[in-house]
């Protein structure tokens, strides 16, 4: 403990830097002493040792220090020296804050003898204190103060009445919201407001309700009249539920969406009650809002009522209930809600369906399953809610894949899709062989699905390849969409022999797939491609899929320069070379910017290199490098506008060209 003391008095006595003034070294001894003596004589002695401190000549600083420590460890002694300081403009702060923590009533006292004394920021700062104190003796003063005080000095009054929260202080600031005391209303009410929320932290409902009333019947501001109505609300006992209930019933829209938002900051179960009442009897609008609340409350007591509102006369009403529904309903209301998802108003059915899906309570997923085989109209709602909702059921997926029913076929298709694993692929491969167009192209999605969740791509790539190997050709280009999405090194291999094909469509697809590959691991491919490839628009393609490679993947900056390289070098258009320069802007050091000046006099390409080099500048921190890099700009007779621009950044950096 004392080590502790010790060193945290080092630290505020020599924190000012490493360089100690001989003042404050010459006390650090004294302090020194003072802490030693504190294991056996306790913090009145440290008191009396700081006391000494402030009576000396030491620094502003060193008597702040001693303030701080005296706001934890003062006693009755050291409220005298502590008043002295009160006048001084640069210590008054810190000795307030000292006085503050003693608990003694000479310190009201002191501060209320300053009522009659201090003026300007001293007098508002004293103020601030008898309110932080609460100091209920100080009212009377405070109050006589008031009428002959500053401009300035009355806000602080008001705060510091409000802080002390007695009777006496509550009736004087609502008496003085109904005859202003020169101060606007809004301060007025704001000034209640805070004495009304102590009052509620000390117990005393009564009296908070009673100024709150009073804020509420005052010409101030609507925000402030709102927040009194919000406060009122919120307290905890009747009084407050029954505004609830006045809010929600005011003819004014105003009111009656203070009663909504309010209803969202009580309890669920304190709030829901009173909106359900008020729900049987407010009109269609207000009663989807009222809807929309109970939603967000999510209070399940609230179902019965809310369910009533399905059979409402307005479909606003009645698609408001059933979004509520998806936030407090159970497993008794799948059936209901799988009805209203196939009704005829579009909006209602995708709103049930939105609440199926997030329809939570033990017994809803077996409830969604009976009804995926039941074979009734809901039947494939309830499939699409399966793969929505991730409910693990192959078994009965695979069943309605063979239904008869082309709608159950396709929902069962896309819930697979959604919770098939790579074992339960191969009834979607066959339907994508053997469906219709709508189907296959829903299989091709669900399969691609189940590839990117794929533990191990590669073990699955043989399997694509084979049943696509012998299938009709439109067939076999969907493999590469699909090898595309598995991914590894199995299905990359695959399609890089396959754009060797001598099929062109079969090199048309695979090059396509080769061009959007979603990892960096394609470049020595499609690099082996450029050369491999004969025909030049498959050359092309390949050339720029490898460009995008090093341009948009983070790869190491040595291998991207490389790539650039082999790029350019395998480049015979300069439309290639233009990306490749381009391309140089994704990692701009002084390499790169070296590499665009190597093109600076290459015929069409002139005006590409020096805008990137000097783009690319920008970033390089070697000024000699950017320096001569400029100048070599300006040797190349670069176009004006990125001469200008070269001369500038040479201008900027002190140098000129040679």
């Amino acid at each position: 403990m004392l080590f502790f003391a010790q060193n945290t008095f080092r630290y505020f006595f020599l924190r000012s830097g490493n360089t100690v003034s001989p003042s404050r070294r010459a006390l650090w001894p004294i302090v020194s002493i003072a802490l030693l003596l504190m294991s056996a004589t306790g913090y009145s002695d440290e008191a009396s040792d700081l006391h000494a401190l402030l009576n000396s000549d030491a620094s502003l600083h060193d008597k702040g220090v001693a303030c701080r420590r005296l706001a934890f460890i003062g006693n009755e002694e050291s409220v005298p020296i502590l008043e002295k300081l009160l006048g001084n403009e640069e210590l008054s702060h810190l000795a307030r804050v000292a006085l503050e923590g003693i608990p003694s009533k000479r310190v009201d006292d002191v501060f209320q003898k300053q009522l009659d004394s201090a003026q300007g920021d001293l007098l508002i700062g004293v103020i601030d204190s008898i309110g932080n104190r609460r100091d209920a003796g100080a009212v009377p003063k405070l109050l006589a103060a008031l009428t002959n005080s500053a401009p300035t000095v009355r806000p602080a009054i008001l705060y510091a009445l409000s802080d002390i929260s007695t009777v006496e202080s509550a009736e004087a600031l609502t008496n003085m919201l109904k005859a202003p005391v020169g101060v606007s209303t809004d301060l007025l009410a704001d000034c209640a407001m805070r004495c009304a929320d102590r009052m509620v932290k000390d117990g005393k409902q009564a009296e908070a309700l009673a100024i709150y009333q009073s804020v509420r019947n005052s010409p101030a501001s609507t925000n402030l009249i709102d927040a009194a109505t919000l406060a009122t609300i919120r307290l905890p006992d009747a009084s407050g539920l029954k505004m609830l209930s006045e809010q929600l019933q005011s003819p004014m829209d105003s009111q009656f969406q203070v009663g909504l938002q309010a209803s969202r900051l009580l309890p669920a179960s304190q709030a829901a009650p009173v909106l359900c009442r008020e729900l049987l009897l407010a009109s269609a609008d207000r009663s989807a809002l009222i809807l929309d609340t109970l939603s967000d409350l999510r209070e399940k007591s609230s179902l019965e009522t809310v369910r009533k509102f399905l059979e409402a006369d307005s479909p606003r009403v009645r698609a408001a209930a059933v979004r509520t529904l998806g936030r407090i309903g159970d497993a008794s209301m799948v059936n209901e809600l799988l009805v209203w998802c196939k009704g005829p108003d579009p909006v209602i059915a995708a709103d049930a369906f939105s609440s199926l899906v997030q329809l939570e309570g033990e017994g809803v997923d077996a409830a969604i399953l009976n009804a995926a085989k039941d074979a009734t109209d809901n039947e494939s709602i309830a499939l699409r809610l399966i793969g929505e909702r991730r409910i693990p059921a192959t078994r009965t997926l695979l069943i309605a894949l063979r239904s008869m029913v082309q709608e159950i076929r396709a929902a069962a298709i896309e819930a697979l899709g959604r919770t098939a694993t790579d074992a339960d692929m191969a009834p979607l491969l066959d339907t994508i062989q053997s469906g219709t167009a709508e189907e296959r192209k829903l299989a091709v999605s669900a399969v691609a699905s189940i590839c990117r969740r794929s533990a191990d791509p590669d073990k699955i790539t043989p399997v694509i390849s084979s049943r696509f190997a012998d299938s009709p050709l439109d067939l076999q280009l969907v493999r590469f969409d699909l090898l595309k999405t598995i991914g590894g090194d199995a299905a990359l291999q695959e399609v890089l022999r396959s754009a060797n094909d001598s099929n062109e469509t079969i090199m048309d697809a695979a090059t396509r797939a080769l061009g959007d590959w979603p990892t960096g691991d394609v470049a020595p491919g499609l690099l082996g491609l450029c050369s491999s490839i004969e025909t030049p628009k498959y050359k092309i393609r390949a050339l720029r899929a490898f460009i995008r490679i090093f341009r948009q993947f983070g790869l190491p900056t040595d291998q991207r320069l490389q790539m650039a390289r082999d790029a350019f070098a395998l480049s015979t258009r300069n439309e290639e070379k233009v990306l490749v320069l381009h391309a140089l802007l994704s990692f701009q050091n002084r390499e790169s910017m070296s590499f665009a000046l190597e093109y600076l006099k290459t015929p069409g390409l002139e005006a590409t290199a020096a805008q990137v080099a000097i783009y690319i500048s920008d970033q390089v921190s070697d000024k000699d490098s950017v320096i001569a890099a400029m100048r070599k700009i300006l040797e190349s007779g670069a176009e004006e506008t990125y001469a200008k621009q070269a001369r500038d950044i040479l201008a900027k950096l002190g140098a000129g060209p040679q």
